[in-house]
């Protein structure tokens, strides 16, 4: 049986959804929804740094990276819906605004990858390589604090 894109992308998807279903008075659920968008947002974004790199260093095709990009997007843009779905069992927690603000940082900085390799503009794409270069340290660091909230990492 030979895996496509699209069919792992399809069965990622129906995993993402249904792990984020958390219980709207769970925070344990939510802390894990939330932190695994996080990470799965990082690996899209690490993604688009690759093949961005791949393409200016010309060790990959346009088109085969514009397709790359695009389905990268795609999924990005899923997964970030996804966890906009789910309400927090706390309206007050700032978790929310942070993951999606640096989800939808994100969001946007693949589009501006992709928009710069359609475009064989080389200066965007190295603006664009260093924005994803900032969201993934944010998004390293909002893990750290959604993987010990309490701050007392180490003790």
């Amino acid at each position: 049986m030979r895996w496509t894109a699209p069919g792992v992308g399809a069965i990622a998807l129906a995993l993402l959804l249904c792990s984020c279903a958390a219980p709207r008075d769970d925070p344990e659920a939510y802390l894990g929804d939330s932190l695994s968008t996080v990470e799965t947002v990082a690996s899209y974004v690490a993604t688009a740094q690759l093949t961005a790199s791949a393409v200016r260093d010309g060790r990959v095709f346009v088109p085969s990276a514009n397709v790359v990009l695009s389905e990268t997007m795609q999924s990005l843009s899923d997964t970030v819906s996804t966890y906009g779905l789910v309400e927090p069992p706390d309206e007050r927690s700032p978790m929310r605004a942070q993951v999606l603000d640096v989800s939808r940082r994100a969001e946007d900085s693949v589009f501006s990858t992709l928009t710069a390799v359609r475009r064989g503009d080389t200066a965007a794409l190295d603006a664009s390589i260093d924005r994803l270069t900032a969201v993934d340290a944010d998004l390293s660091s909002l893990a750290t604090r959604l993987e010990d909230p309490s701050g007392r990492r180490g003790e």
